[in-house]
């Protein structure tokens, strides 16, 4: 929903406010009923998921941020774009470049006669799944043993060497920069 609808000090006329977050199946279901009304948008935003293991794998899967100016102008071979959400710590941000792809262009001329030319394309790179060794059940219960204690809690797979599980305490704090301002949440087990 556009803002010019939205009568609340501080918010611009052409500012896009966020009313709710829906899943893609609350979408496809809502959409025929709300699109028609004037003043409603959508706006799609990719998120990544990290099933089982959500609140026992913060600290190893990390978080995403929004991309900073100085990271756009450190970093100009990564295509960071103003706004866009990126790997911040964890392997969102070791894995980063495999996980978020690269963002693609094609670039139009219009002259006067209304036929687009295409003058330069950049075709869209997507970006990767990984996949981790951990197991959900032993990852949980490493968390739960660490309870309050200090300390790390590493299982390990003898034949292998793939990581089972990973926990340490106390919990760090995470802060990060979102439109709005900083948000501070804990990292989960760390």
């Amino acid at each position: 929903m556009y803002a010019g609808s939205i009568r609340h000090r501080g918010v611009q006329s052409h500012w896009f406010v966020p009313l709710a977050t829906l899943t893609e199946e609350e979408y496809r279901r809502l959409d025929p009923v709300l699109r028609p009304i004037p003043g409603i948008f959508f706006r799609r935003v990719e998120s990544r998921a990290y099933p089982p293991l959500e609140s026992y794998a913060a600290h190893i899967t990390g978080y995403l941020g929004q991309v900073s100016p100085e990271m756009i102008r450190a970093y100009p071979e990564l295509d960071y774009i103003s706004g866009e959400v990126v790997g911040r710590a964890g392997l969102e941000n070791s894995q980063d470049a495999a996980l978020r792809g690269l963002p693609g262009y094609r670039f139009y001329v219009e002259p006067e006669d209304g036929f687009k030319i295409l003058v330069a394309e950049k075709p869209v790179v997507l970006g990767e799944s990984i996949e981790l060794t951990l197991d959900a059940r032993m990852q949980e219960i490493a968390c739960q043993i660490m309870g309050d204690r200090s300390g790390a809690l590493v299982v390990l797979d003898a034949q292998s060497g793939a990581v089972l599980a990973l926990a340490s305490t106390p919990p760090a704090t995470i802060r990060t920069n979102f439109p709005g301002g900083e948000s501070v949440r804990p990292a989960g087990v760390i």
